[in-house]
Parts: C-alpha cells; structure tokens; sequence
C-alpha cells in the first residue's frame, strides 16, 4: 500500500467522523422539534377537538333535555288541568251578558250578510216564476255595472228567471256611470208599467236586495233594470 492509498483513508475517516457528526446534530434537533413543538402541538390540536366533541354533546344533550321537558309539561298538563277561576278571576273578567252575546251574534249576521253575494233562492225560484209569467208580455233591459262580477252574477240570475216566465228580455249588459249606482234601480217608461215595477220592487225586497224606482220617458224599454254595487 503506497502513500496515497493510506492518505485517501485517512480523509475517508475523517468524512465519516464529520457525517457522524452531522446525523448526530440533526437527530438532537429532530427530538428537540419533536418534544418541544410537535408534541404540544398535537396535543393542544387533540385537546381542541375534544372540547368541540364536548360542546356539540353538551348542546344535543341539552336540546334533548329541553325536549324532554315540555313533554312532561304537556302530559302534567293533561293529567292536571287548570283549576276553575277564582272570584277574583272573575271579577277581573266578567261573563258575557245575554244582551252582549245577542250583539255579538246580530253584528255577526250583519256582516255575514253584507259578505254574502246576492241570489235568487231556488226554493223561491218557482212561486217568482209563477207570478211573473202573469205579468209577462212587456220588455225588460238588465243592464249591470261595469268591472262588477257580483253585481253581473246576480243579473244574470234575473234575466234568466224573467225569460223562463216568458217576458222578453235584452242584455245582461254592462254599462259605466258618472255616479256610482248601490242596490238595484227599476227603471219605467210610463206609469202603465208601475204596477208591474212595484211587484219587482216587492219580489227583491224580500230577497234582501234594495231598490229605489226612476221614470225615463225615453227609455227604449217598457222597463229596465240597473243592478249596481252590493250595498
């Protein structure tokens, strides 16, 4: 072995002492990063996920207790229900009076009433018919106020009825005014047609239905009728 070969042993050791030296340094700070970073760090991330582990049991927990609670409120309602009011339950709220519930009950139907669309009732359909068909012989114009599907509703009602107890009949038209038409108008073209009006007048005052009477003497009909807005 000549000088050369024991001088490249010789650097091989010494590299092998620095890389023995070096992996020593790395690993010190590997368990240096481990103990002093790594470790705390899951822990801390561990504790973390526990607490939010705790809190959403806790919050279902106490959704479910909660929930628990007003069915034991309904059911102790239910097998114990409200005593009867005290005397000074009802003094502070005292019973309705007969006068009182009759009130009630009157503005009740009134509204009722006003609410209700206005019909001919088929019970009635036939006696009106009857009596009608006596009168039969001149011409009626029904008209109904325009854009009013009630008031149109109820006119055609009436054309039919006249028409089945033989009376000539025009329309149902629809007519706008100046003034706003309410109830029902009759409409004559002379006095020879009031007996006849006064019996339509008659006839829709027993359905409930107002109605007022006008002359026209250029009336193109014996008589007519406007049905306005429900009053």
């Amino acid at each position: 072995m000549n000088f050369n070969d024991l001088q490249f042993l010789d650097n091989l050791s010494y590299f092998a002492q620095v890389a023995v030296v070096v992996f020593t340094i790395l690993a010190a700070t590997i368990q240096a990063t481990k103990v002093f970073y790594l470790d705390p760090r899951v822990k801390e991330l561990t504790n973390k996920e526990k607490n939010e582990s705790q809190l959403t049991f806790s919050a279902f927990q106490s959704t479910i207790t909660k929930r628990m609670d007003q069915i034991e409120a309904k059911q102790s309602q239910k097998s114990n229900p409200k005593p009867a009011k005290t005397k000074q339950d009802q003094i502070a709220s005292p019973p309705i009076t007969t006068q009182e519930s009759e009130a009630a009950q009157q503005k009740i139907r009134e509204l009722e009433a006003k609410l209700r669309p206005r019909t001919i009732p088929s019970d009635k359909i036939d006696e009106l018919r009857l009596e009608l068909s006596k009168l039969k012989g001149d011409s009626i114009l029904i008209t109904s106020v325009w854009g009013d599907q009630e008031a149109f509703s109820f006119a055609t009602e009436l054309k039919a009825l006249f028409r089945s107890a033989g009376w000539i009949v025009d329309g149902v038209n629809q007519a706008m005014y100046t003034n706003p038409i309410k109830g029902v108008v009759i409409i004559v073209k002379n006095e020879a047609v009031t007996p006849k009006a006064n019996f339509i007048f008659q006839f829709l005052n027993v359905l409930g239905v107002h109605s007022h009477g006008e002359i026209d003497p250029h009336n193109k009909f014996q008589l007519g009728l406007i049905i306005g807005a429900k009053e």
